[in-house]
């Protein structure tokens, strides 16, 4: 690691200035990880998964520290001026420990037989979230184990085939999801003007069934349309409903120069920095924090300027709503008796906050610690003490499979037409 460079903890998994921090720890750890299904890289990957669940408990101490104990007579004084984190480790681990055991039980059901080659998880910040795994399994089959129930997801598949737009293979059993792997595949030259009304087709779908968070890292390019990965934003819980509501048509927003900068889920690809500051973690010297605007290389989800394509995108949202009109879909809508995610906080709000519960000052007293989360939302304070990311739901509302009057349409595409103009390269 060169002296200087800024590294986020959370890219960095739990290596650099920590590597060997829980050197100890994690081989007493592993020693208990036997199953015979878990071969040797994918039993790598889920001690990372422990390890930066640990680090997410301590990082701040560490840098307030000047470094993370080595041995043990450095870990026992330090747990003894961080009390909190002792109880955090255990946790962290105990959680831990349930995790993978509710996986390898689901994955011999759902998969019976099937060794674990590889696994891959998308851990969020310091590995505090339940969040999706890529496993792949020793005959080259792979599938995506979701660790909650997603009963929107199947359900939105299923009005998906009744509006023939493209569908995938999803399942819920008990409290896991099992979703297909979905490997990105270039669009065709000639299929650009496809991909777009096919994309216009799915803004006006996600407007009807409420949803939102769709952003571009939800988004891929799969041949001559867009397939939107983490559904679980489908049937949110929201009023000012519009084509714009769910996220995924493109947005302008402005960097903390100024500058314009897109987001959105059909994007153009390339570098975008969040304008909001986030901590990072600075190696010069002694390890310290800093916040500084994250900026993030992200991968296109448009084969071409949406700009050029505007009126492909009307086209598509056009059909999908003449589609309203004609089908019955009073049965599906019928059938929206579970519960669906409710976004109380934005995700960038609440990782704000949980870091600042992190505070080392609150690391030494557990009641300094609760008087500070005491200021989140009621549902929010038992993950924050346990340092875990909230999942709040609800029972779903219902969609609105009514097609739009006249009036309704042209107020939409104005939106839409607004929205798409004022992104960068676009035609007006």
């Amino acid at each position: 690691m060169a002296t200087g460079e800024l590294i986020d903890p959370i890219a960095a998994h739990h290596g650099g200035t920590f590597v060997d921090t829980f050197t100890d720890q994690l081989a007493r750890a592993a020693a208990a990880l036997t199953d015979e299904r878990l071969a040797d890289r994918a039993r790598r990957a889920l001690l990372t998964q422990l390890a930066r669940r640990w680090l997410g408990c301590a990082i701040t101490a560490f840098v307030a520290d000047g470094g993370a104990p080595r041995g043990a007579f450095a870990w026992q004084t330090f747990l003894i001026k961080y009390p909190v984190c002792a109880r955090l480790f255990a946790e962290s681990e105990a959680s831990w420990r349930g995790d993978v055991a509710r996986l390898l039980a689901a994955t011999a059901r759902a998969f019976p037989g099937e060794p674990i080659a590889a696994l891959v998880h998308d851990a969020g910040f310091l590995g505090s979230r339940r969040s999706a795994h890529l496993l792949t399994f020793a005959s080259g089959q792979r599938a995506v184990y979701r660790p909650y129930p997603l009963p929107a997801a199947p359900w939105f598949m299923e009005v998906c085939g009744a509006l023939e737009l493209p569908t995938r293979a999803l399942r819920v059993e008990g409290e896991v999801t099992w979703d297909e792997h979905v490997a990105p595949q270039p669009c065709p030259a000639d299929a650009h003007a496809r991909y777009f009304r096919t994309a216009g087709r799915f803004a006006r779908l996600l407007e009807a069934v409420r949803g939102k968070d769709m952003h571009l890292r939800n988004v891929r390019i799969v041949g001559d349309a867009p397939v939107i990965l983490d559904l679980e934003g489908v049937l949110a819980h929201r009023d000012d409903v519009s084509p714009l509501t769910a996220g995924f048509l493109p947005v302008v927003a402005r960097d903390p120069t100024g500058a314009r900068i897109e987001l959105g889920g059909l994007h153009p690809g390339g570098v975008v920095t969040l304008a909001v500051r986030q901590p990072r973690l600075v190696v010069e010297g002694a390890p310290r924090f800093e916040h500084a605007f994250s900026t993030r290389e992200v991968d296109a989800t448009t084969p071409a300027p949406i700009g050029e394509h505007v009126d492909d995108v009307l086209a598509g949202y056009a059909e999908l709503d003449a589609a309203l009109g004609r089908l019955d879909l009073r049965a599906l809508a019928a059938r929206v008796t579970f519960p669906s995610a409710v976004f109380a906080r934005p995700g960038i709000a609440y990782r704000a906050l949980l870091f600042a519960s992190m505070a080392p000052a609150l690391l030494t007293d557990e009641a300094a610690r609760d008087r500070m989360i005491a200021q989140a939302a009621p549902h929010e304070r038992g993950p924050l003490r346990a340092l875990r990311a909230v999942r709040y739901t609800a029972p779903a509302p219902a969609p609105d499979f009514a097609p739009h009057d006249d009036a309704r349409h042209a107020a939409c595409a104005a939106l839409i037409r607004a929205a798409i103009a004022a992104t960068t390269g676009s035609a007006g």
